[in-house]
């Protein structure tokens, strides 16, 4: 009976210092991990912030080239006018602007849609949206606002079909920079978005 309580006066003691230490080794490897995940989505964070800085820069360093911005004003004068669609040849001005997105760009698949001060789209590479005169869709009528106040925004990640069925409509999300065109004098004359 002695050695009994010899051995339980020996164990216990041990075993709540081996408890209360695995408990604290526990919690500190915890707390590193959250610390080290905590690191690297800040680090994630930040990369990502960089990079769309970096893109928005590089579009809106594409809205002010020459090329680009003379189409643009031009297309957005003709709708101001309301000579769009007989003395300016839209398909003419937006296969130029796609031409010259492709080669700044580097990329044969950069889509883009311009639309004027007006909200009115005047050119676009998509066939769906490029009837010039078409009205920016309700639910990016803000986004569209806060550019032609002069705010680059960037657009997505956002489907851009119509259809709720995951299923009609294969392609992934798509992400965009959107961003205002001005004239040299500083005149707002529309917004170009750059897929």
């Amino acid at each position: 009976r002695n050695n009994a309580w010899l051995w339980l006066a020996a164990l216990l003691p041990t075993a709540l210092i081996g408890f209360f230490t695995y408990r604290q080794v526990n919690a500190t490897m915890e707390q590193s991990v959250r610390d080290e995940l905590r690191g690297v989505a800040d680090s994630l964070a930040h990369a990502s912030r960089r990079f769309l800085v970096d893109k928005s820069r590089l579009v809106e360093s594409w809205s002010r080239q020459p090329g680009i911005q003379s189409l643009i004003v031009e297309l957005s004068e003709a709708e101001r006018n309301g000579s769009a669609n007989q003395l300016v040849p839209i398909e003419e001005r937006t296969e130029q602007i796609q031409s010259l997105l492709q080669q700044l760009s580097g990329s044969d698949e950069v889509k883009f849609v311009v639309w004027s001060d007006t909200a009115q789209t005047l050119a676009s590479s998509d066939d769906e949206i490029a009837k010039s005169g078409n009205k920016v869709s309700p639910e990016h009528e803000d986004m569209l606002s806060r550019v032609l106040s002069g705010e680059t925004v960037v657009f997505g990640p956002e489907r851009v079909d119509a259809s709720s069925d995951p299923d009609a409509y294969p392609e992934p999300p798509v992400m965009a920079i959107v961003v205002p065109v001005n004239e040299d004098n500083g005149e707002m004359v529309g917004a170009l978005m750059v897929r």
